[in-house]
């Protein structure tokens, strides 16, 4: 194939018919399988390319996107913005002028088009910017403010520069930039570049029209103008495991992209391409031109890859040499050869600047050949001689099949792209969901939450089941609850038989016997097959049941006869009575009477039938025409039953002057009811209705007591055997309950709303409630619960319309979060490592060692006259450092065994005057644990080696190694390395614990009250008395800030400040506790907000977060909070450890995922010495 073929619009259309002929045999030779719309989206690639080179000088950026078009619009006002003048168009989306009417500014808007190519149906590609440049903040990159959606685009805004592109700069000015000015363009936007490649990202499209000149600039700086990059809308994360991803086709500027970029390489590294952009430009503007230029394109590609890059030529201004060398390493066409990073180009730019000697120079490519040549001419001219051969080989052999292999190689990397893009899509899934289980979780709806733990199961299998925040979602998600062996029909009837502990449950052709702590039934009845049980009823004495049953299809159904009947089981060895046979409809309800002598059986739209039990004398009869799905037996032998829409009518059989009835006000609908054990009282629901209504039979008055809910329409409900709960099902899958008896018993962390809370619950002269609000609440279901029984010690046992079963122990024993409520005012507390044992320091300057598995206490140091101001323990669990007001500071080492007393290292401050303040504010351990920072007053603080015999009970050394006064206060101190100190406050100091150097400053961050740190990647975590969380490098840079915690929706009033601050042991979540009581959890990365993992109960801070890894029997992770229960210096309440462990297990079949603790803690041994 010759130049000329592709001169031509008819042999560019004969090369697209061979394209698709290509397409079409490669397809069929990959099978079905293979992804015909990413063949077709690669050949359409290359066709643009080829199209868009025929014009040398266009600098238009290439992607599978494809052009706009021309009538392409957007409204007049997007949100806040009012749209003007189209200032440009990118790879992907057209840039609008635009005004910020709130902020009054203007602003840079770039609409994205919804369906903009192959890709419109996904949402990707047109956030890929937007999410690029919310993770980057640099001066030489245009930051993103925020992101717009309607029908049409996707809108990114972003700073507005009024000045030139680049590109336009070199267009009025042609010829040659000064190299100065050349390199120092390069410089920073090579920083730029740096920053973006250690966030992850690549840019493939820098090029000198994505270059922006802003008129601002800098005291000193020798440019008059500020570069920026910009137009992130190509841009590529960085994935360890394949480079797949970087190789997705043909993206970018043809001019600007490297030979490997071109050719389509495996091999490339799109990091590397960004440096041979850079060089580029450097190239561009110290020449007055690009290296190759030519109007026919494979001239032109040919150019750009083999060919060698043409020297620049030396005018009446000569150039550095060593800038030469720079800029020829920067755009060498084998990418091994380059800088290997974007930082390096800097750093040598960095050493031209300040006239070092470069990298450049000293590994030249050039100067290596040139040395080998003199030194061997023979072996030279052989290599060029079979170098040319086989070049010429290649090109009379395999010029006709090279477009065919490049395009095999480009639907390979479709796939490969395709692989990626599923797990960045499943990245941002699970992102989402996470948000909104722990939203669910919040909202006390675990079915929910339990959903999107098994929808994140489902499409991601095992990638996050080791993870944290999946595992403490799943253990929040099952708190309290468990899921039973169900049913495979619809549940029918729930069952308490409080003296046997157990609940029946029959549905389908069986019933089970559970009890609420064992997942598999004790007991099963199987009937045959084609029977369907309808009602159940136990006798009094739970020696044997009664089941209400429609027999399989025979022949009674072809003469119009049913065939329902009453069985009778056993269920202690007494001997059962005979089937009841032949019903005239099919049987709804069964109850025994108080005695068990008799029966009552209701049928659909007949009269109900009261058997006496081992009697074959006729039934009596009450007449009703309802459906009479529930009866009961009232005191004086009495029958309840719904006798009408509006009435639950009490009579005894036969006798109609005892009738009474039981009125709904309104046109409303009794739909179920259910009686008390003891029959004095009614309850019932009413169609369309979330509330309940309670009857007493001992009163005249008619006038029931409601039962608040505003949690969804009651499907059923349910009397405890002892009285005191009932139990409701919603049609949304939720379970109320609500507590007849003492509400003090109430456990407090079950209330749900102040809505729930205010209800009416006074009671009037008379003694009688006119409403009772909800004591707990649980969507636990994700469908109508059809079914329910709650236990006299309530346990919810309750079933749904698929057969789904739960327990739900509504009190204070099944929560996962255990706690130990401490007999003194606490102030500081701290955990050891495994989760085994924390100490606490109190008011009265005591220290207090807790094991947390038995809640055994034992004092390691007597009350002093000064409180425990901060309490750590080292991060191998070795040591315990305490700090008091005076200034002292403790140190001992942990003895294993609770019963020894250990023995304490003393170190008192140095003397000052009486008005400094010496108290001990925070300590901290190095990673080692072999050094302590202690912080003293508002500016001191010194590091101290720690040195101890191997033994543990060997003697401990303390030795000072340095010390420190800052010039400003510190409010919190982290200790990266063995020499690395950040302090945090005013102004963020770093100092280096081996010398008494000035130390590099950073600006401050205001009110920073805790903070923690990643050892690994040296971040630090600051939490803020604004709410908000920010991740500072080891440099002092403040890398990302966190939205603010939102306050309590209930209590808008109230600003919620970050107390307390830990990392996860996988290093991807931050935990934080509030001044408010809050814990919550966020995504490391990001710093976004995932959701509360419980709402703060009581008053007082979180002082202390912490979690320990436990790998022992016990169970998994151990997530620790310290709470003061007072404010600060006020003697109201004492303080509490609050501790939770993370199943390992990621389904819920346990009982209730929780382990039990004493809450009256012993006091055991001695004082410290």
């Amino acid at each position: 194939m010759n130049d000329s073929l592709l001169d031509s619009a008819d042999s560019r259309d004969r090369l697209a018919e061979a394209a698709k002929r290509f397409g079409n045999q490669l397809q069929a030779q990959q099978g079905a399988d293979w992804p015909s719309e990413a063949q077709h989206s690669r050949i359409a690639s290359v066709l643009r390319l080829l199209h868009a080179t025929l014009s040398p000088n266009s600098t238009q950026s290439m992607s599978q996107s494809g052009g706009l078009d021309e009538t392409f619009s957007i409204p007049k006002q997007v949100g806040r913005f009012k749209v003007g003048q189209r200032v440009g168009e990118g790879g992907f989306g057209v840039v609008y002028k635009a005004f910020d009417e709130v902020l009054r500014r203007d602003v840079a808007l770039k609409a994205v088009p919804r369906r903009a190519g192959i890709h419109s149906a996904s949402e990707e590609y047109r956030l890929r910017e937007a999410r690029a440049s919310a993770r980057l903040n640099h001066p030489y990159l245009v930051p993103l403010y925020e992101v717009v959606e309607d029908e049409q685009c996707v809108y990114l805004v972003s700073e507005f520069c009024n000045g030139p592109t680049l590109y336009q700069y070199l267009q009025e000015h042609p010829g040659r930039v000064s190299p100065r000015w050349a390199a120092e363009v390069t410089l920073k936007l090579g920083q730029a570049v740096a920053h973006a490649h250690g966030r992850g990202l690549v840019h493939r499209d820098i090029k000198p029209g994505n270059v922006l000149l802003s008129p601002e600039r800098a005291d000193g700086d020798i440019l008059p103008f500020t570069p920026r990059l910009t137009d992130f809308g190509l841009v590529l994360e960085i994935d360890s495991d394949s480079t797949g991803q970087t190789q997705s086709g043909f993206a970018g500027t043809v001019m600007y992209m490297s030979p490997e970029q071109i050719m389509g390489d495996e091999r490339w590294d799109a990091r590397s391409s960004d440096v041979y952009s850079l060089g580029l430009l450097l190239y561009q503007m110290i020449a007055g031109e690009l290296p190759f230029r030519s109007s026919k394109p494979l001239e032109l590609l040919t150019q750009i890859c083999t060919e060698p890059i043409k020297p620049i030529a030396v005018d009446t201004k000569p150039i550095s040499q060593d800038l030469l060398a720079i800029c020829y390493k920067a755009i060498h066409k084998q990418p091994s050869q380059r800088y290997e990073s974007a930082q390096a180009l800097v750093d040598d730019l960095l050493r031209w600047q300040d006239g070092r000697e470069v990298t450049a120079r000293r590994q030249s490519s050039l100067e290596r050949t040139w040395l080998s040549a003199r030194r061997a001419p023979v072996l030279l001219g052989l290599f060029i001689a079979l170098v040319t051969l086989a070049i010429t080989s290649i090109l009379v052999f395999a010029w006709s099949n090279r477009l065919l292999r490049k395009k095999q190689a480009e639907l390979g990397l479709a796939v490969t792209e395709a692989s990626l893009s599923r797990k960045d899509a499943i990245e941002i899934a699970y992102r989402s969901d996470m948000n909104q289980a722990y939203l669910a979780v919040a909202r006390q709806d675990p079915a929910t939450a339990m959903s999107f733990v098994n929808d994140i199961k489902r499409y991601s299998g095992d990638q996050y089941h080791d993870r944290f925040d999946f595992r403490l979602l799943g253990t929040l998600a099952r708190d309290g609850w468990t899921e039973l062996a169900g049913l495979e029909t619809m549940v029918e009837e729930v069952v308490p038989m409080p003296n046997a502990n157990l609940h029946a449950i029959a549905g389908g052709n069986q019933v089970r016997f559970y009890r609420s702590d064992q997942r598999q039934p004790v007991r099963e009845i199987q009937l045959a097959e084609g029977e369907i049980l309808h009602a159940l009823a136990v006798a009094p004495d739970e020696d044997f049941l009664a089941l209400g049953i429609s027999g399989a299809p025979s022949a009674l159904n072809w003469l119009g006869l049913n065939n329902d009947r009453i069985q009778f089981f056993s269920l202690g060895g007494r001997k059962v009575p005979k089937p009841i046979q032949q019903f005239a409809t099919t049987l709804e309800s069964l109850a025994f009477s108080s005695d068990g002598k008799r029966l009552a059986a209701g049928t659909r739209y007949e009269p109900i039938q009261i058997f006496t039990i081992g009697s074959d004398s006729e039934p009596i009869t009450v007449a009703s025409v309802r459906r009479n799905e529930d009866l009961a037996f009232a005191p004086n032998d009495k029958i309840a039953w719904i006798a009408e829409s509006n009435a639950i009518r009490i009579q005894k059989p036969g006798d109609k002057s005892s009738a009474r009835s039981l009125k709904i006000p309104g046109p409303s609908c009794f739909d179920r009811m259910s009686r008390s054990s003891d029959g004095k009282q009614i309850v019932a629901t009413v169609r369309f209705d979330s509330r309940g209504y309670l009857y007493d039979l001992d009163r005249d008055d008619k006038e029931p007591t409601v039962l608040e809910n505003s949690h969804g329409e009651l499907s059923t409900i349910s009397f405890s055997p002892n009285g005191n709960y009932v139990a409701g099902g919603t049609t949304g899958g939720g379970v109320v309950v609500w507590h007849l008896g003492d509400q003090s018993n109430i456990p407090s962390k079950n209330i749900l709303s102040k809505s729930d809370e205010s209800q009416n619950n006074e009671l009037p002269v008379d003694g009688k409630r006119t409403s009772i609000p909800v004591a707990m609440h649980r969507s636990i279901h994700g469908d109508r619960v059809t079914a329910i029984g709650i236990s006299s010690d309530g346990v919810v046992i309750s079933g749904s319309n698929r057969g789904h079963v739960t327990a739900w122990a509504t009190q204070g024993v099944a929560d996962v979060r255990q706690v130990i409520s401490l007999d003194s005012q606490s102030n500081h507390a701290d955990v050891s490592p495994d989760g085994k044992i924390a100490i606490a320091g109190y008011l009265d300057g005591s220290v207090w060692r807790v094991e947390l598995s038995s809640g055994r206490r034992q004092q390691l140091r007597m009350p002093t006259r000064y409180l425990a101001s901060a309490v750590k323990i080292s991060p191998d669990g070795r040591y315990i450092a305490v700090g008091w007001l005076d200034g002292s500071l403790a140190i001992a080492k942990i003895d294993p065994s609770l019963d020894s007393t250990p023995t304490w290292l003393m170190r008192q401050p140095e003397p000052l005057p009486d008005h400094v303040i010496q108290s001990v504010n925070h300590i901290d351990f190095n990673p080692s644990s072999n050094k302590v920072c202690v912080c003293r007053g508002a500016s001191r603080f010194e590091l101290i080696e720690i040195t101890d015999s191997p033994s543990p009970n060997g003697t401990v050394s303390l030795q000072p190694v340095t010390s420190f006064h800052a010039p400003t206060s510190i409010d919190s101190i982290s200790v990266l390395d063995d020499q690395t100190i950040i302090t945090l406050g005013d102004t963020v100091r770093i100092w280096n614990g081996k010398a008494t150097s000035i130390p590099t400053s950073q600006a401050g961050i205001g009110y920073v009250r805790c903070q923690c740190s990643d050892i690994d990647k040296r971040w630090i975590y600051a939490g803020c008395g604004d709410g908000r969380i920010r991740k500072i490098s080891d440099g002092g840079v403040v890398l990302s800030t966190s939205s603010r915690w939102a306050p309590i929706v209930t209590q808008p009033q109230t600003t919620r400040r970050i107390t307390a601050i830990t990392l996860s042991p996988d290093g991807l979540s931050v935990l934080t506790g509030s001044n408010l009581g809050d814990v919550a959890i966020w995504d490391a990365a990001s710093l976004r907000y995932l959701g509360e993992i419980w709402q703060g109960d009581s008053a007082g801070e979180i002082q202390r977060i912490r979690v320990s890894s436990n790998e022992s029997a016990e169970g998994g992770d151990l997530l620790f909070v310290h709470q003061r229960e007072f404010p600060v210096l006020g003697p109201t309440n004492n303080g509490k450890l609050q501790f939770m462990r993370l199943d390992s297990s990621t389904n819920n079949t346990g009982k209730y995922s929780s382990f039990n603790l004493p809450l009256t803690m012993a006091t055991e041994g001695g004082q410290g010495k």
